[in-house]
């Protein structure tokens, strides 16, 4: 029994006859009951095979309509499906098992081997990268905006984690001066040499000061299959080479920055 069962066989319509070439006529659109759940698509955009079976605009289809849907939306622009979970960064295998088996059923040969060859996991590239902010507080607001990447597509994902690090104390408790050994004149140096405000001579002084550190993971997904877009001149940049770009520029100017 052919898969497309012919529901009913409508007369000529004189009215669509005279219609112009560029809009479709009643007998270029299909109806194709599948299941409980009626579709509707151009007769071209069907497989030479499935059109020649399709005698009449009206079919029954004993099919699952959910998976009949993404076969239909292949046949409408021949663009493959993509089943990834961007969250996950995971493809749904078990559905396009599904799909496969649609694919073979419609003798749809080109997704079957789209399919069957797994093109689809080369249709997506994750970059990840990673980078340690040492002193959390240090990062400025716009320093951190560009840390974490302009572009909106970046799923940023932040771990803290609390340590201690040596801080400077003026040997005369000077505030201003606190973590700043350069400011200290003189007079904190006689101080220290005397002994200061804390017990010892000669040494600096040093306090153990609670710093936030955070580790900072930036995941960029980018879809290969479509077409390129022929107005752009150059690929955009991952976020990985972007901050490899911004390291190499700390590092011609001498500077450390907050990594």
């Amino acid at each position: 029994m052919d898969i497309f069962e012919t529901v009913v066989n409508p007369p000529s319509n004189t009215l669509n006859d005279t219609l112009p070439p560029l809009l479709p006529t009643r007998s270029e659109l299909i109806k194709l009951q599948v299941g409980e759940r009626d579709f509707y698509i151009h007769r071209d955009n069907l497989t030479p095979g499935i059109s020649a079976r399709m005698v009449s605009t009206q079919h029954f289809v004993d099919y699952d309509p959910a998976l009949f849907e993404h076969v239909l939306r292949y046949l409408r622009t021949r663009e493959p499906p993509l089943f990834f979970d961007v969250d996950a960064h995971t493809f749904d295998h078990v559905l396009y098992r599904s799909l496969l088996s649609a694919a073979r059923h419609f003798g749809i040969a080109e997704l079957a081997r789209w399919i069957e060859k797994k093109e689809y996991l080369d249709a997506v590239q994750v970059t990840r990268a990673v980078a340690t902010i040492r002193d959390v507080d240090a990062v400025g607001k716009t320093d951190l905006q560009a840390l974490l990447g302009a572009k909106a597509s970046c799923k940023v994902d932040t771990s803290i984690a609390w340590g201690t690090r040596k801080v400077y104390v003026c040997p005369r408790g000077l505030t201003m001066h606190r973590g700043n050994p350069s400011q200290c004149g003189w007079a904190c140096r006689r101080a220290r040499a005397q002994g200061g405000k804390r017990k010892g001579k000669g040494a600096p002084m040093f306090d153990d000061e609670l710093v936030a550190s955070a580790v900072v993971v930036a995941t960029e997904v980018e879809v290969k299959h479509f077409p390129a877009d022929p107005k752009t001149e150059t690929k955009p940049k991952t976020v990985a080479e972007r901050w490899a770009e911004r390291d190499k520029k700390l590092e011609k100017t001498g500077e450390s920055g907050v990594w």
